[in-house]
């Protein structure tokens, strides 16, 4: 007989580790069940010889510090630091200081009007405000798709606006770095299961959920050669992507019986947002001496200091250099569209996809490509639409889906329990503590129907004056 768990936890990320050590240090029997062959779900370290910090592939920020995200932090040992410098807007060998264009943009995706319809038809409504000027308009727009991962065609106004209000309750609205690896957080949420041998499976791929009687089964594809393995539990939390849960996804997650038409409906319903990054290694910081590449001084001069780097006719909307580290790296972000049409473009080519990198990004700043590239040292290069057990980077809600996060975080019958990101219904979806929350609430979930409250754990902190999602 296969061994019986109070809780099964399926997922290693951070709403999955969160779920099973809360639930562990209650003296529950727990299981983790990860597909990969480590942890971490969509943080993803990568710590390579030759570059000047670890790489982030996947989670890179800190959006916010709500007390359990800050206190995870600290027992992590997690350092943190400003992403400061200037806004810089490239365009054609075209460059200025876009601080107030950028603000102009932010200003209005925060005033967004609260109506459920495309942020595309809202923020371009006739209103009573003047309608901003068509640079901040696009500024504007390329920041909802490249921050959301979203179609700005199809992401709601009202998620936007209700997302705007959050992020001040959430103490967001600045953002930071993680020093030294977001992996040390994955570390130290897993090292109490790791404590205990049955307590952490990897390899260990869920295939089909089986909740037909009093108990749950959960049917597995194990090891290297994929060995048939099946664990028993009174509950399970399912914490996976939200794109293993659709059933026209590959490799999706499969339910028997089926899971309630609401909460199909609902994971049908959320959005699940594409992102490429492209993170180049150069020889020298060219943004500090832009002349090495045959920029002008006034160039030049516009580049000292810069943090991020718009270059909205790229093929790479968006660059960043990994403040408040002095580093010669440049992190390429496209996300929504653009990553779908760089992905289509270089076809999972690497160096074709480098190639196509820094040539856009040259013809932004108004230089030849031979000679960037000649300094480009290394890239890493990765497309979250493909990463296997992912095939995504994080959730979005179109037009329709305000309460679809709810109706996906209602516990079933008191067996099955989901978490993750795209179960947030509290506005913070895409984010690492908006993760790490929705698995301390299945904990807390789970543990009411086993019987024995929490007692240790701090108190759920979803804002309660802000309104759930309708």
């Amino acid at each position: 007989m296969s061994p019986t768990f109070d809780a099964i936890v399926i997922g290693g990320g951070v709403a999955g580790l969160s779920a099973a050590k809360e639930l562990l240090a209650q003296g529950r029997r727990v299981c983790l069940l990860e597909a990969a062959a480590s942890l971490g779900g969509r943080i993803r370290t990568v710590r390579s010889s030759g570059w000047p910090t670890p790489l982030e592939l996947g989670a890179e920020f800190v959006h916010a510090r709500p007390d359990f995200f800050a206190r995870a932090l600290q027992s992590a040992r997690v350092v943190t630091g400003a992403q400061t410098g200037t806004h810089v807007m490239a365009e054609r060998g075209r460059l200025e200081h876009a601080e107030a264009l950028w603000q102009a943009a932010l200003a209005r995706v925060e005033e967004m009007p609260d109506v459920d319809e495309s942020y595309a038809a809202a923020v371009r409504k006739p209103g009573s405000r003047r309608r901003p000027d068509a640079r901040v308009l696009e500024l504007a727009d390329a920041y909802v798709q490249g921050f959301n991962a979203a179609d700005s065609d199809r992401i709601s106004a009202r998620a936007l606006s209700l997302q705007s209000r959050a992020d001040l309750l959430y103490d967001g609205g600045r953002i930071e770095r993680v020093l030294g690896g977001y992996d040390r957080l994955v570390d130290d949420l897993a090292r109490p299961l790791a404590a205990h041998d049955e307590a952490l499976l990897l390899r260990t791929r869920a295939v089909t959920i089986d909740w037909h009687g009093r108990e749950v089964r959960v049917h597995c594809r194990q090891g290297l050669g994929e060995a048939r393995a099946t664990y028993r539990g009174r509950a399970v939390v399912i914490t996976v992507p939200l794109s293993l849960l659709k059933q026209d996804q590959p490799g999706h997650l499969r339910f028997s019986p089926s899971l309630p038409r609401p909460t199909r409906a609902a994971i049908a319903t959320i959005a699940m947002g594409s992102v490429t990054k492209l993170i180049l290694r150069f020889r020298l910081r060219f943004w500090q001496d832009a002349r090495a590449l045959g920029l002008s001084a006034l160039s030049a001069h516009k580049l000292a200091g810069l943090s991020f780097l718009h270059t909205p006719a790229g093929p790479v909307p968006t660059w960043w250099v990994p403040r408040p580290l002095d580093v010669p790296v440049l992190v390429g972000w496209a996300a929504g569209p653009a990553a779908a049409s760089f992905a289509q473009a270089h076809q999972g080519d690497k160096m074709r996809a480098v190639r196509a990198g820094v040539s856009g990004l040259a013809r932004a700043l108004g230089c030849a490509a031979a000679p960037l590239l000649a300094i480009v040292e290394d890239a890493e290069l990765v497309d979250w639409s493909v990463m296997p057990f992912c095939h995504g980077a994080y959730s979005w809600l179109p037009v329709g889906a305000l309460a679809a996060p709810d109706v996906l975080a209602r516990p079933i019958r008191g067996r099955l329990f989901f978490a993750g990101e795209a179960t947030h219904t509290h506005h913070q979806l895409g984010t690492v503590h908006g993760a790490m929350e929705t698995g301390l609430r299945a904990a807390h979930e789970v543990a009411r129907v086993l019987g024995r409250p929490i007692e240790a754990a701090q108190p759920l902190l979803f804002p309660r004056d802000l309104r759930p999602m309708q």
